[in-house]
């Protein structure tokens, strides 16, 4: 009898994103697998066209629709009845590329003790350009690392037993509950940056990350004295020195907010040649599926 059990669980917490969540659906329903996989949507109580999508595709995936406190808590409902041994947290505005899934396992398969895969990502903005390619080398995501450059929720998938033994998302963290997670996985086990490029992440004016980056800023320093003393104190792991260094980093970073220069020996930041998706043949690479 053919296994039916998700290996893949994507959630998907939403909230009035009815201008891109289709996009994002067909990028993993297109996905051509011969694993059983899931979609969770977990919808905050949308008011545009949001729910007429997910009822579009009711028969593909699980949704519901009801108010919730977040992120962090639009997560966390999902990771309760998630089956999947693998667990994806996809933004209902950002989508994967094509054959995403297939590589993903194939990591898995061949590095068995990482706790997490991150590939690379472009992004795309309003106007449907591609800003910038951000590219990995084949390493370890060490806390160094990650705490140095963060990495790409539309381009990260995660073992469900490391967030089972680290927690669910943190709801005092709600503005980066993800960073937090990976964070607290990562301080117990190491992952792995490919240098595959799994996602497009799209930039808009009412993004989170848009419309309030100094409180990013303020959670993210926040990380450093939140788990003090215990199995996530961070002084643990790195020095006074590095922790000085990351904090001014990170506070350049957010209080600029200009990704795109990130000079990292580690990341390739490739600004190419700006062009339009609509009128490029590269459109139908990024939105594979049409």
């Amino acid at each position: 009898m053919k296994n039916t059990t998700p290996i893949l669980s994507i959630i998907i917490p939403s909230f009035n994103q009815g201008e891109f969540i289709e996009r994002t659906l067909l990028s993993i329903l297109k996905q051509k697998v011969d694993f059983p996989f899931e979609v969770i949507v977990s919808d905050g109580g949308s008011r545009d066209n949001t729910l007429s999508i997910l009822e579009k595709y009711k028969d593909q995936i699980t949704y519901w629709s009801a108010p919730d406190k977040g992120f962090c808590d639009a997560v966390n409902k999902g990771l309760k009845i998630a089956k999947g041994s693998l667990i994806a947290i996809q933004s209902s505005d950002d989508y994967y590329l094509k054959d995403t899934f297939n590589k993903v396992l194939s990591y898995f398969d061949q590095n068995p003790d990482i706790s997490m895969i991150t590939g690379g990502s472009l992004c795309i903005n309003e106007n449907y350009e591609v800003t910038y390619e951000r590219l990995y080398s084949k390493q370890k995501l060490d806390l160094i690392f990650f705490l140095q450059n963060g990495i790409p929720q539309e381009s990260t998938f995660i073992k469900k037993d490391w967030i089972e033994k680290v927690g669910f998302l943190n709801e005092d963290f709600d503005t980066i509950g993800d960073r937090d997670l990976w964070y607290r996985i990562i301080c117990l086990r190491e992952g792995l940056l490919v240098d595959d490029i799994f996602g497009v992440y799209q930039k808009h004016s009412d993004q989170r990350t848009m419309q309030m980056p100094l409180q990013f800023l303020e959670k993210n320093l926040e990380l450093f004295s939140y788990y003090k003393d215990g199995p996530f104190d961070i002084n643990k792991f790195i020095n006074e020195d590095e922790i000085k260094q990351i904090k001014d980093k990170w506070t350049k970073l957010w209080t600029n907010r200009n990704e795109e220069n990130n000079t990292n020996e580690s990341i390739k930041m490739h600004v190419p040649k700006k062009f339009n998706l609509f009128k490029s043949k590269q459109y139908k690479k990024l939105v594979w599926w049409s």
